[in-house]
């Protein structure tokens, strides 16, 4: 029987308000980097989004020296007002809220298991009221690793006490969101942005949502 709901964040439950707005390839002309954009996206990942920084600057020039890039605070301040205009208005879904509270209504827990700076948090916790409806939320810098990281896993189920089958995991990146709960044996939902199919998938764990 499931008992926590856990959703990943961007592409799920919210987007940037461009998410066309390519921050890593922008960060590869602007700089001329050899790296390919996954490599760009997983430096991100790996420096920004696993600390507790102090101050945007500080992450944003560490990830200069960690993409090659000399950290001048001219260069740091580039990385960063690109970075501002990815990353400028986040919008939560329509249905993310009310969908969360029907899960409460019907007695589950919820989870929130994202790959996330500090920044972010701070910026969904003082413009969005999303959190108010999240049992577990837990953040990649708070656990200092990102997804896929067995151990981002662990420490949910940690937190919410639950067996491996008591779990439900929903997110739109099949490595990330299905393949490793999966492999820790978690039940999985590959969301592929279509609330209706979302409700579908959720009838074959008896979840009945409108």
């Amino acid at each position: 029987m499931i008992k926590l709901i856990i959703f990943d964040l961007w592409k799920t439950l919210a987007t940037i308000a461009n998410p066309l707005y390519h921050f890593s390839l922008l960060i590869k002309k602007e700089f001329k980097l050899k790296q390919y954009e996954d490599e760009i996206i997983s430096a991100f990942e790996k420096t920004v989004q696993t600390k507790y920084w102090e101050t945007e600057f500080d992450s944003y020039n560490a990830l200069a020296k960690n993409l090659g890039i000399k950290p001048t605070k001219e260069n740091t301040m580039k990385i960063l007002a690109v970075r501002d205009k990815a990353e400028a208005n986040i919008n939560i879904y329509k249905f993310a809220i009310p969908l969360l509270k029907q899960l409460r209504e019907k007695g589950y827990k919820t989870g929130l298991l994202t790959n996330s700076s500090i920044f972010i948090y701070r910026t969904i916790k003082e413009n969005t009221k999303l959190l108010d409806y999240i049992d577990y939320p837990l953040f990649s810098f708070q656990v200092g690793t990102v997804k896929p990281d067995p151990i981002i896993y662990l420490e949910m189920q940690r937190i919410a006490n639950l067996k491996n089958k008591e779990i439900l995991m929903i997110g739109d990146t099949y490595s990330k969101d299905v393949q490793a709960p999966k492999e820790l044996g978690w039940n999985a939902i590959h969301f592929k942005d279509d609330y209706n199919k979302l409700k579908e998938d959720l009838k074959k764990y008896a979840i009945e949502i409108k």
